[in-house]
């Protein structure tokens, strides 16, 4: 609980649970583990460690998957074969 209270000092009761988040995003971002998670934020299970794995796989499937939307080889251009029509 050190980190927690430290946290609360430096960016103030308001702040804290922006700040939180945060860091729990980019820790589950970057790969985390809900060991390493509950360690670090001092959570006793490991609901809220999931929640954040969750949200971060949902993140990167959904960017690794970004490129397969781009324009197939059958999808024609928007506006092509309107060249020359008046």
């Amino acid at each position: 609980m050190a980190l927690e209270t430290g946290w609360r000092i430096a960016v103030g009761r308001r702040a804290f649970p922006a700040v939180l988040t945060a860091c729990a995003v980019r820790c589950a971002e970057g790969g985390a583990t809900e060991k390493q998670m509950m360690a670090i934020f001092g959570w006793r299970t490991s609901d809220m460690a999931t929640h954040y794995i969750q949200q971060a796989d949902k993140t990167r499937v959904a960017r690794d998957a970004a490129p397969l939307l781009g324009r197939s080889p059958r999808t024609p251009e928007l506006g092509a074969g309107n060249e020359g029509q008046k």
